[in-house]
């Protein structure tokens, strides 16, 4: 009457000697327990049935841990019916046992989760048993996905992220999401964070995957990426390219640039734009960088402008020195040309 309730602790400094008749109690209800499920039958040596409806009548609490399981079990189907989810902060001021609790749950699963599969790549059948001794049962985890309990907090954000991207793509037609986008404000920040880590991701493959890479500077930069932490997989980079993600904006604002020029080529014949066109200062600007970064390039400088670019504007004949108006090719060969790559871009 004095507390509410019988979860009496085993060292109850007002009356211990109340504290150990409790757990006494507990302990003489799982040896009669275990004797049943055993078939013995004079289970009254333990404690009898009149004495467990005694205790019954005023609410015993048999197991001190599932009570105080079932109470934290409470308290969160109340905190996802006030904020939605389960996802409780680490440190909840409002009720701070209940983030602990929710954070062990948690670290619980992981645990189990890892020992089966230790297990099962072993093959050891020890490994059932060491998993099912942990404090997390079959049937608390079904009643925690009941109440949609989220496992996984950062697959969870990340899926939600995923979701608005979705959607801006819907929108806007591409996934080419600004940093501040106040419709997402979060979305901007995630998108960049996916193309470092899947540079990072990537460079990992490379160098598991390719053993005759020749050029040193390559091989460091290769390497230095790799030793950097991500969180990008094959599953997610599967996610992304289902949204036709762009990796690179930097390279598909170069790649939108160069499909501008082949249009430009095929419809006038020729690569030597003049700024002076009407309508095709932008596109002007973009051809007198590329040749500005191809002396560079020459000149051993540091340059955005790779082989690989080079070989495309070259194949539809573009000038690297646009004074050479002479040296330009035959209008049907440039229409041709621009034309054919344009089609292996579609």
């Amino acid at each position: 009457s004095t507390h509410g309730d019988t979860s009496v602790p085993a060292t109850y400094l007002e009356n211990p000697q109340l504290g150990n008749w409790v757990d006494n109690q507990r302990q003489l209800y799982r040896m009669r327990q275990e004797a049943e499920e055993n078939g013995i039958t004079t289970t009254y040596e333990f404690i009898t049935a009149e004495r467990i409806d005694r205790l019954n009548s005023i609410g015993f609490v048999w197991n001190a841990n599932d009570a105080a399981w079932n109470l934290r079990f409470e308290e969160l189907k109340q905190y996802i019916e006030e904020h939605g989810n389960s996802c409780v902060p680490g440190i909840y001021l409002e009720n701070e046992p209940l983030g602990l609790w929710v954070a062990k749950q948690r670290r619980t699963y992981k645990v189990k989760h890892r020992v089966k599969l230790e297990a099962k790549k072993k093959n050891r059948e020890e490994g059932k048993d060491l998993a099912a001794e942990t404090s997390l049962s079959g049937e608390r985890i079904d009643k925690l996905n009941a109440v949609g309990f989220i496992w996984d907090v950062h697959e969870a954000q990340w899926l939600e992220r995923y979701a608005e991207l979705k959607k801006y793509r819907r929108d806007h037609g591409d996934t080419l999401v600004p940093k501040h986008y106040p419709v997402y404000p979060f979305l901007g920040r995630w998108v960049d964070k996916q193309r470092f880590d899947f540079k990072r991701f990537m460079a990992k493959k490379k160098l598991e995957e390719c053993d005759e890479i020749e050029d040193r500077e390559e091989i460091e930069e290769l390497e230095r990426l790799a030793s950097l932490s991500t969180g990008m997989t094959e599953e997610r980079v599967r996610l992304l390219d289902a949204e036709d993600f762009i990796w690179d904006p930097f390279n598909h604002a170069w790649e939108q640039k160069y499909n501008e020029f082949c249009m430009f080529v095929r419809m006038n014949g020729h690569t030597a734009i003049r700024s002076r066109r009407k309508g095709y200062d932008p596109l002007a600007r973009w051809a007198e960088i590329q040749r500005k970064n191809y002396r560079k390039k020459i000149d051993g400088e540091k340059t955005t402008l790779t082989q690989e670019r080079i070989d495309k504007l070259e194949r539809i004949g573009f000038l690297w020195d646009n004074r050479g108006m002479e040296t330009r090719p035959p209008a049907k060969a440039a229409r041709a040309a621009a034309g054919k790559e344009l089609k292996s871009t579609i």
